[in-house]
């Protein structure tokens, strides 16, 4: 009887890590971030294997995920953060092709709000200030 009671608690908190992934990529989606990138790397795929183990392992996985998409979140929301790393990013490879792919890469954000995002701050878009940054070198 221990075993399946065991067996149910796990099932139970496999569901539950299911809606709450489901909920963090909505709330993300909303914000235009790509929660994929935020969320998932080598010490969320750890938590995530241990998270259906026990509530307590659950619940650091929980954080982990919360504290993440919060921070992100918060990075996501400053306009000037996110146009001074795709600045920087350009800068730093002027000298090869860049696509919006590439710089929605780096900030983990939807290739069009980027684009809009940078030329509401710069008046330019991201290919209009690689150019200009490639006639001033």
């Amino acid at each position: 009887a221990l075993k399946n009671q065991d067996q149910l608690n796990r099932e139970i908190l496999k569901l539950f890590r299911m809606d709450i992934i489901q909920l963090m990529y909505a709330h993300l989606k909303k914000t235009e971030i790509h929660a994929s990138r935020v969320l998932i790397n080598e010490e969320g795929e750890l938590l995530y294997k241990k998270s259906a183990d026990c509530i307590d392992s659950m619940m650091v996985y929980v954080r982990y995920l919360t504290k993440n998409a919060v921070n992100y979140a918060d990075f996501a929301g400053k306009p000037d953060s996110v146009v001074w790393k795709i600045q920087r990013y350009i800068d730093q490879n002027f000298n090869r092709e860049i696509t919006r792919n590439d710089l929605a890469g780096i900030v983990y954000l939807n290739p069009d709000y980027i684009s809009r995002l940078f030329k509401k701050k710069t008046g330019m878009t991201p290919f209009e200030f690689k150019k200009a940054q490639n006639e001033l070198e």
